[in-house]
């Protein structure tokens, strides 16, 4: 037996199909849908405006007090920081930075904002750390030390 050609698919045809299944009479609903849908048809246009305005309002609350609960819980909105984007030597400019939001709970105390123009580095900044005021000290790397100790280089 000779195949049958499928029949072509044009636009035309699906927009019949499209048609068809839109129209004709509302999908069953379960019961207590049923009932609150047939509720909400009955009650006046203006009542209907304000509920859905009341059920915006909350919802915009609800929203609101998460954002909150959030930042109470991290400390506060996220502070701006420099981060190293590579590894960092000691005496590198301190270019290869770049800016990130964090939570205030996880910036170390003396974290830097803004870089003074021609800062070297004091102490190696390896990827991904925050820089701070140590990392710009001009005592280099001895910064860190207890006064009794001394920091000497050793030739490798």
């Amino acid at each position: 037996m000779p195949a049958r050609p499928a029949p072509p698919k044009d636009a035309a045809g699906l927009a019949g199909r499209v048609a068809q299944l839109l129209s004709g009479p509302h999908p069953a609903l379960p019961r207590p849908l049923d009932a609150l849908a047939e509720h909400w048809a009955r009650l006046r246009p203006r009542v209907r405006t304000l509920l859905a305005v009341a059920l915006l309002v909350v919802a915009a609350g609800a929203l609101q007090t998460r954002l909150r609960a959030a930042d109470a819980r991290w400390g506060g909105a996220p502070v701006a920081v420099l981060v190293a984007a590579s590894d960092l030597p000691v005496g590198a400019p301190a270019a290869g930075l770049r800016r990130v939001d964090l939570p205030p709970a996880a910036v170390p105390p003396g974290a830097v904002g803004d870089v003074p123009e021609a800062a070297v580095l004091a102490m190696a900044l390896p990827e991904g750390t925050v820089l701070t005021r140590a990392h710009l000290d001009p005592r280099g790397p001895g910064a860190g030390l207890d006064p009794s100790l001394r920091a000497v280089p050793v030739p490798v």
